[in-house]
């Protein structure tokens, strides 16, 4: 009897190696394969005031104070053998190693210049940026101290090697995307809302803007806040009532707090509308 049972567990040990080696193998395959990118040019711009709209860009999109660092020196946002090592790179070191249009190609097509895709960063969301945008943020980055540290890259653990084989999350340069948008639409408050809502809120609550099950609700819930309401929810985290929303009150206080009032009252009249 105690043979038969230790066949059955060296038997099912072999069957959970096995499924591990295929689905990590798969996952390798989709991590590696290549994409095609649309070749397109960034200007850079010394102009102070070019510099200090990029700063505040870069700060309401990540880049600056928030996902890559207080310095854009790159951060790791996980870490443990299931998982790998998932890194946000160092940004400053990143303009000297990157032509203009590789950052382009990253950013906002989700493409590295080996032609695999990004995976983690939310490159889909920033799609529709302006190249005048683009351009502010990326000649602020190239302006700013460059800071050592080097964090290699990203790593890719059994985990989120399953969800890519499964469908759960997908290559960012597999994922649809639209085109950048022409300037010249930020005097239409519902156009310039929706610009707002694909470009910020869209990595936490979804391209649909629908929520993310378990993390972020949908942002039909902007309707039940008042307009002075959904202003102190963008400057300071702070829900209905004054409720503690968590990631929201940290990536508010952090990023959303340097918000113009006319992005604040555009963001709320388009998810008014919705």
């Amino acid at each position: 009897m105690l043979k038969w049972i230790n066949r059955c567990l060296l038997s099912l040990v072999a069957v959970v190696l096995l499924l591990f080696t295929i689905f990590y193998a798969w996952g390798g395959v989709i991590i590696g394969q290549i994409y095609s990118v649309e070749p397109r040019k960034v200007l850079l711009s010394s102009r102070p005031d070019v510099i200090t709209r990029g700063e505040r860009l870069a700060q309401l999109y990540g880049c600056f104070r928030g996902c890559h660092g207080d310095d854009m020196e790159g951060a790791v946002f996980f870490e443990g053998w299931a998982i790998g090592k998932i890194i946000a790179p160092n940004l400053t070191r990143a303009m000297d190693v990157y032509s203009r249009s590789e950052l382009e190609a990253i950013i906002r097509q989700g493409v590295r210049p080996d032609g695999s895709s990004i995976i983690a960063m939310p490159s889909a969301d920033f799609s529709t940026m302006t190249d005048h945008d683009l351009s502010a943020v990326l000649s602020f980055i190239n302006q700013y101290p460059e800071q050592d540290q080097d964090l290699g890259r990203s790593r890719y653990g059994i985990f989120p090697r399953f969800m890519l084989v499964t469908g759960e999350f997908n290559p960012e340069a597999a994922k649809p995307r639209k085109t950048p948008w022409a300037s010249g639409f930020k005097d239409n408050q519902l156009r310039y809302g929706e610009y707002l809502a694909m470009n910020v809120c869209a990595e936490c609550h979804g391209a649909d803007h629908e929520g993310i099950e378990g993390f972020t609700p949908p942002l039909q819930i902007a309707k039940a806040y008042s307009k002075d309401d959904f202003n102190k929810l963008m400057m300071t985290g702070a829900g209905l009532d004054g409720r503690d929303l968590g990631l929201m009150n940290e990536v508010a206080q952090r990023r959303f707090s340097v918000m113009t009032e006319t992005e604040v009252e555009s963001l709320h009249f388009f998810l008014q509308s919705r």
